[in-house]
């Protein structure tokens, strides 16, 4: 599913025109769509009262539509005219009236239109659509703020925008003071590029495109994607497990990960890694953490190095990794709870250049740690002579590209699609909505962002989890497209049967087989 701006999304629309469709014809077409959305929502949590704020333009006579066809399925409809009728369809305006009902906002909004809003079960905000965005002012600022407050004294309400929350800019994600956060947002056609964009990210909720047969040869040449579970449909196969698999035939893991700090992270990865189907790991850590490492992963194969204290440990470190044979691994990952330093640094860059030179078959994933070190040198990209999977969260990628967090935040797709462009690595950029970029700029951005997967050691078990899916042999950018949607499929469900609070890296992990499990099945 493609990802477009606002000038992409006319596009589609008059390549649709161009076949002969009219306007009249194109927004029954959505209406009837979001209608059926809107149905689906409520039918899921028992709701029956729908009020729909209705705006000028296209997004406004969608939202009509909307409701007329809700009202026909016996939902309790009520209409906000938040601008003049004039501006909308006669005959949709009297058909509402017939079926739902309606409320004059266009000239005053009534001092009971605050405790009204608060009385219904879902609020359509069909206000703006994806027009260049101004100041929201007038009438329109009170309604939004008066249902904001009405929102926010009521919590009850399920709030629906349709195509972008009202006040949102779809090309940068930026919003008005008074935009409403949506649980969900119907995107018209295409998902819209300020989704995914600070602070757009935190309005839109849940994704759920309302497919309308747009389409438009020039659209399918973007190198912007959502990743959808059909996107894993075909591969399938792939996932299947021969009746005499064993531990030898499903893949081995070698995972470089832990530290005095962080032994938490090197349990984390070797687990998520034998959640996702691998048959073995190895784990290599620093010989002060085994005890622990051992005792949470009795299930590991355990290896370890000393701690990277002085020059002399950090020697004999580098030493026992370039003594290990790589043809018996069929994945590495390296990083994950590595402390930070000088010698942590020595450490990384010697294992990466001992695998480059001999490890070149095996698939590898970089993370945490060893980002932040390879971020301290200058260049470090010229000095890679392998294919890496790279992992950074928002702050590690603002140290690999020299930039402030908020930069990253605000540019995920661009940063992701130019740093794994100039470093030819496959890019992963955590957080809200990951993104995953391919050597040749294209992304991939995952629909998930809930502040479940804000959680420590959340990072490790997408590390460990992609290296596990690589170690089964599957192409590396499906491997690692799959791993994170997986994983952001995860935190989904488990929010929904814990809430946003109090989810630790550990009940993510132990999802990790029924959500695979249930996705290639």
């Amino acid at each position: 599913m493609k990802i477009v701006s606002r000038s992409e999304m006319l596009m589609a629309e008059q390549a649709i025109y161009d076949q002969g469709v009219s306007n009249e014809a194109l927004i029954w077409r959505v209406g009837v769509e979001l209608s059926d959305h809107i149905v689906t929502i409520a039918e899921s949590s028992g709701l029956q009262r729908v009020a729909i704020l209705v705006g000028p333009g296209n997004n406004g006579a969608d939202g009509l539509v909307a409701a007329v066809n809700l009202a026909e399925k016996g939902f309790h409809v009520h209409v906000y005219f938040c601008t003049d009728k004039d501006r909308q369809n006669a005959d949709l305006i009297s058909r509402v009236r017939i079926s739902g009902g309606g409320t004059d906002l266009a000239k005053e909004v009534p001092r009971n239109f605050q405790d009204d809003i608060a009385q219904f079960d879902i609020v359509v905000d069909a206000i703006l659509g994806i027009s260049k965005p101004r100041k929201v002012e007038g009438v329109l600022a009170e309604v939004l703020h008066q249902v904001r407050e009405a929102l926010y004294s009521s919590k009850n309400s399920v709030v629906i925008a349709v195509d972008v929350p009202s006040g949102m800019d779809a090309d940068t994600g930026e919003v008005d003071d008074l935009t409403i956060p949506a649980n969900y947002t119907l995107a018209v056609g295409y998902p819209k590029r300020g989704f995914f964009l600070s602070p757009g990210c935190n309005y839109v909720g849940v994704i759920q495109v309302v497919d309308i047969g747009l389409y438009s040869e020039p659209l399918e040449a973007l190198l912007s994607n959502m990743t959808s579970v059909e996107d894993f449909a075909k591969d399938r196969e792939s996932f299947r497990l021969a009746v005499d698999s064993h531990k030898g035939s499903k893949g081995h893991v070698l995972a470089i990960v832990g530290s005095a700090q962080y032994p938490g992270a090197a349990i984390l990865t070797g687990i998520a890694a034998y959640r996702s189907g691998c048959g073995l790991v190895t784990l290599m850590s620093p010989e002060s953490i085994f005890p622990v490492i051992g005792a949470g992963l009795p299930e590991a194969i355990h290896l370890t190095y000393p701690d990277l204290i002085s020059d002399e440990a950090t020697v004999q470190a580098t030493e026992l990794v370039s003594n290990l044979d790589l043809n018996k691994y069929d994945s590495i990952v390296l990083g994950c709870g590595l402390s930070n330093g000088h010698l942590t640094s020595v450490f990384v860059n010697a294992v990466l250049d001992y695998v480059g030179k001999s490890g070149d078959s095996v698939p590898m994933v970089v993370d945490a740690g060893a980002i932040n070190c390879l971020a301290d040198s200058g260049s470090w990209w010229e000095k890679l002579d392998r294919s890496l999977v790279l992992t950074p969260h928002a702050g590690e990628m603002s140290r690999l590209v020299k930039s402030s967090v908020e930069y990253v935040q605000q540019n995920r797709l661009e940063v992701a699609s130019a740093i794994a462009t100039k470093v030819n690595q496959i890019t992963v950029l955590k957080g809200a909505f990951t993104v995953v970029a391919d050597v040749d700029g294209s992304i991939y951005v995952n629909p998930h962002a809930n502040p479940v997967l804000g959680t420590a050691g959340s990072g490790d078990v997408l590390s460990g989890l992609i290296a596990s899916l690589l170690a089964q042999g599957l192409p590396e950018l499906l491997a690692v497209k799959l791993a994170v949607y997986v994983h952001g499929q995860a935190g989904q469900e488990l929010r929904l049967r814990v809430g946003d609070r109090g989810v630790i890296a550990t009940d993510i992990v132990n999802d990790l087989p029924k959500v695979l499990n249930e996705l290639v099945m």
